[in-house]
């Protein structure tokens, strides 16, 4: 039925099953993905922590709370679930957390966060990139800006960020070629300053 389109079937099914046995898990995480299908956060957390009610510390439950509540904005939440899914065995939720720290404005923790998802596969060389250069370390988040744009080599605002690194680092000719790639792909007007 889900797969089907059919999501008020399916809620129904699976509200009746949660009925009939409180601490049937697959019930509730299916009913919570239909609710987050349906863009209603509120009552897909409601029925995720239900679930830990029934099933304490259920991984699947955590990491869902983790995506929901970074989803809304809710930083310190994220990290406090997707921290006990990590906890429970689950794995990929580095992106969750060093968003949810570059958020917090705790650079120091995004970066090492980051830098554990980039190893798990997560294509965060651009977060990177821009927590370096907070922090001041230009040849550092070069490195990373120069990653970000072997994935994506048609961004006009990788490439004129690349060129402020260079320039706040006396690199002028590097810079000038990054400002002349930003303009050939589209720069905006704040960045025709430096072109």
């Amino acid at each position: 039925m889900k797969r089907d389109g059919r999501l008020d079937e399916a809620q129904q099914r699976f509200m009746a099953a949660i009925r009939a046995d409180g601490g049937y898990a697959e019930a509730y995480l299916e009913l919570a993905a239909i609710y987050r299908q349906q863009e209603r956060p509120e009552p897909a957390k409601q029925q995720l922590l239900d679930l830990l009610e029934a099933v304490p510390e259920h991984p699947a439950a955590l990491q869902a709370l983790a995506e929901i509540f970074f989803g809304q904005k809710a930083y310190e939440d994220a990290l406090a679930y997707a921290f006990r899914a990590q906890e429970q065995g689950c794995s990929g939720l580095y992106n969750i957390i060093g968003g949810s720290y570059a958020m917090l404005d705790h650079p120091e923790e995004a970066i090492a966060a980051f830098e554990k998802a980039l190893a798990e596969g997560a294509e965060v060389s651009c977060q990177l990139a821009r927590l370096y250069a907070q922090q001041e370390n230009y040849p550092q988040s070069i490195r990373y800006y120069q990653s970000a744009l072997k994935a994506d080599s048609t961004s006009a605002s990788l490439y004129y960020e690349l060129g402020m690194m260079h320039f706040n680092m006396e690199n002028y000719h590097n810079a000038a070629m990054a400002f002349e790639q930003a303009g050939k792909l589209g720069a905006t007007p704040l960045m025709q300053i430096f072109i």
